[in-house]
């Protein structure tokens, strides 16, 4: 089935949006004792998907929603973003004081995963068939907390259009797109757990009539240098994040390049740079577009949107919008 255009599905999404804060003024408190735990992993679109789908679960089901940042590849998301809708309380330690007290949970492993697993994968193995420590968003249940852990699902988009970015991330990033060509076209291709297809992106970007710098956003030495040795004769070629140590393709966020801080400005730095660009490409895989560069899109399709995130207005930018 094809997608609606991007404008589109922002319409649709401001809507869901406004619904979401009508619902969430006129939620009941919520249930004594019902709670849900959620503890999502993955990169910054599986972060957002996560916690805006189980956001709406509690308001549903009239439960107090925490987010836990142990899976988190960003750190704390209440460090990273503020404006986060009243009813969700971050948690960022000893989560099994959550699990004190409490009569029932589900699922039943959810307690022992959280306390000694480090995978965001949320697949719990120890014995017997394979279980998700996670729940059905479309059921109730009697038991006082719900638990999810686990990564994807959705897109973000409506949760990250509401949110604003906190220092230290947000000055390093308006600082590094100040510091970028007035004018510049963006390519995102993704090559590490999903492996795009971006040579038939480089032959067409290298038949294209123009001298615009060209910023590449990868999780890959080879793409990058691949689309150095192509292009730089025709265009500058240039790219925000050094080459990793190992030559091995990872996400930014799971990669050995400087401390957790350092790749999360690095993430941003890509996201938004992509979002400012004149003309955005995205290497397509099997399977479609990924989550982060679905967000770059979203983003470029909606600038204001952008400028809000970063805390912006469009006569105060120090870069052209």
């Amino acid at each position: 089935m094809p997608q609606l255009p991007t404008r589109i599905r922002s319409t649709i999404g401001t809507f869901k949006l406004a619904h979401d804060r009508l619902r969430e003024a006129r939620r009941i408190c919520p249930q004594p004792g019902k709670t849900i735990l959620c503890m999502p992993g993955g990169g910054l679109n599986d972060l957002l998907c996560t916690t805006l789908r189980f956001y709406r679960y509690s308001l549903r089901a009239s439960r107090q929603l925490y987010i836990g940042s142990k899976y988190s590849s960003i750190g704390p998301l209440d460090d990273v973003f503020s404006g986060w809708p009243e009813s969700i309380e971050f948690i960022n330690k000893n989560y099994h004081e959550l699990f004190d007290g409490v009569a029932s949970f589900y699922p039943l492993e959810a307690q022992h995963y959280i306390e000694s697993e480090d995978s965001d994968l949320g697949t719990y193995l120890d014995k017997g068939p394979k279980r998700y420590i996670t729940f059905d968003v479309y059921r109730l249940y009697p038991c006082d907390m719900l638990v999810h852990v686990g990564r994807g699902g959705g897109f973000g988009f409506d949760l990250l259009r509401r949110l604003q970015l906190k220092e230290p991330y947000r000055s390093s990033v308006v600082k590094k797109i100040a510091s970028l060509p007035k004018c510049y076209d963006s390519v995102q291709v993704r090559f590490s757990d999903i492996q795009a297809n971006w040579k038939v992106l480089l032959d067409s970007i290298a038949q294209k009539n123009t001298h615009r710098p060209l910023l590449v956003c990868s999780d890959s030495d080879r793409v990058i240098r691949s689309f150095v040795a192509r292009l730089s004769s025709l265009r500058p070629v240039f790219s925000l994040r050094p080459l990793s140590l190992d030559g091995n393709p990872a996400p930014i966020h799971y990669s050995n390049l400087g401390s957790q801080e350092d790749r999360t400005v690095s993430t941003f730095c890509d996201l938004f740079a992509m979002a400012f660009s004149k003309n955005l490409y995205v290497a397509r895989a099997g399977n479609g577009i990924s989550g982060f560069p679905r967000l770059a899109k979203a983003l470029h399709a909606n600038k204001s949107s952008a400028m809000r995130v970063l805390g912006l207005e469009s006569g105060n930018a120090p870069f052209q919008v």
